[in-house]
């Protein structure tokens, strides 16, 4: 039996009951696994994309997504629509993405939200893709939804980043409407799934495939604490990049187009630990640190 639309979401699901991959048993959560701030899914080898998993709402079928990794350095991830049903990639402790990279304590790793490239494939087929979370929040045990992106916010068709704030209003589905929720402590310290639902247009039969690329856990971005000294020959600045950042040294150059400009070997210093950079004094000048999101590749082993 098809199950009816309603809403602006174009809602098909009631979240929590869909036979085989929603149903939740009246158990305690099991313990989370550690989630890395800057972790990255290029699905550049086959077990990654055989860690994720598809859920046809054709069928309710639990499929593995298909793979093109036939160019090196541009591999992802896709599933065909069935008619005008929609498609949900999503990855769970089972499929185990990275060792657990992507499950687990989003708080303690302070993850600030969920990026993902999508593909879509014809704006006058697609409906609409949002995020969906199964964690432990304000309303219990259960899958939050992210604000959707739909065609509206799509220029054209073809691959798309798309980010999903965990600083937001998620939504539950209570079986009649979604309700909003702000994302407590609970829900960011017990991820357990990480999903991209896709839905096409109503009668929009045959629309064709959707893909996915690169998903990343954004960590949140620190300005470091400098420490700044001289003695009569050299300057010195000291300081310790936060957890999955990156920094970048710039000194100030003031010829005829006056812009920032990255110092010689450094323009990519991480952590653990602290790091020292020194000049002569003779070579004074102005410089500053910037810190950017450090998005590091991971394997999953078969």
């Amino acid at each position: 039996m098809r199950r009816n639309r309603r809403g602006e979401r174009e809602n098909l699901i009631a979240a929590g009951i869909l036979s085989g991959l929603l149903g939740l048993a009246a158990v305690s959560p099991p313990a989370a696994r550690a989630a890395e701030a800057g972790a990255w899914e290029t699905f550049f080898t086959e077990p990654n994309a055989e860690a994720w998993s598809v859920y046809d709402y054709n069928d309710d079928g639990v499929y593995f997504a298909d793979w093109f990794g036939t160019s090196p350095g541009d591999e992802y991830i896709y599933f065909f629509y069935e008619g005008d049903w929609p498609i949900w990639f999503y990855i769970d402790e089972g499929g185990n993405a990275g060792d657990g990279a992507l499950i687990g304590n989003y708080k303690a790793e302070d993850i600030q939200a969920i990026r993902v490239d999508v593909y879509i494939n014809s704006l006058t087929t697609f409906g609409l893709v949002d995020c969906a979370v199964l964690a432990t929040g304000s309303a219990g045990r259960r899958y939050y939804f992210s604000s959707d992106f739909s065609s509206q916010d799509f220029s054209g068709p073809g691959w798309w980043t798309v980010r999903f704030d965990l600083n937001d209003t998620w939504f539950y589905d209570n079986g009649t409407n979604f309700v909003p929720v702000a994302v407590t402590d609970g829900m960011r310290s017990t991820v357990e799934e990480v999903g991209f639902r896709f839905f096409p247009k109503l009668g929009a039969v045959n629309a064709g495939y959707a893909a996915i690329d690169d998903v990343r856990l954004e960590p949140r971005v620190v300005a470091p604490e400098l420490a700044v000294s001289a003695t009569a020959a050299e300057f010195r600045m000291a300081f310790t990049p936060a957890k999955a950042n990156f920094c970048v040294i710039e000194k100030w150059n003031p010829d005829a187009e006056p812009a920032w400009s990255d110092v010689a070997g450094q323009s990519y210093v991480t952590g653990p630990g602290e790091h020292v950079f020194t000049t002569p004094l003779a070579g004074r000048g102005i410089f500053r640190v910037s810190s950017f999101a450090d998005y590091v590749p991971f394997l999953t082993t078969p």
